[in-house]
């Protein structure tokens, strides 16, 4: 039983560090310069965050995707990777989705402006539940 515990223990401990780092991230892209360039100019900095969200995505593998939707719920920048421990890439324009009708963008809208984190789900891809099952917890940090 003992270890049971410690080996729990080590997972929550393991989980709380990777939600803290990932809320560490959200902050740092939120609050960089060239972040805020690109709210001000997307089309000028646009390859700038990209290739940002690229190498953080390729330092935390943890990180499965890290987008940027617009105020109507469209994807205007995402990097994707197919399984842990594999390469991260940028996703083509058109394979960006709209996200407007999903509860955590909904939610993000009445959340204000500090991240949070969604409920433990599936991923869903397309209107589908991914197989193999992806379970998913996201953080979102709303941008005004």
């Amino acid at each position: 039983m003992n270890n049971s515990v410690e080996i729990l223990k080590g997972k929550e401990a393991y989980l709380n560090a990777s939600i803290e780092t990932t809320k560490k991230v959200l902050l740092a892209i939120n609050n960089s310069k060239k972040f805020k360039s690109y709210l001000q100019d997307k089309k000028l900095h646009k390859n700038d965050i990209t290739n940002i969200f690229l190498l953080i995505t390729e330092h935390d593998t943890n990180i499965m995707q890290l987008r940027y939707i617009d105020n109507v719920g469209l994807e205007q920048i995402r990097v994707d990777r197919l399984k842990l421990d594999t390469d991260s890439f940028i996703v083509k324009k058109s394979n960006l989705q709209d996200k407007s009708t999903r509860y955590y963008y909904k939610d993000s809208v009445k959340k204000g402006s500090k991240v949070w984190y969604s409920d433990l789900d599936l991923n869903i891809e397309h209107g589908e539940v991914e197989i193999p099952y992806k379970p998913t917890i996201r953080a979102v940090l709303p941008v005004k």
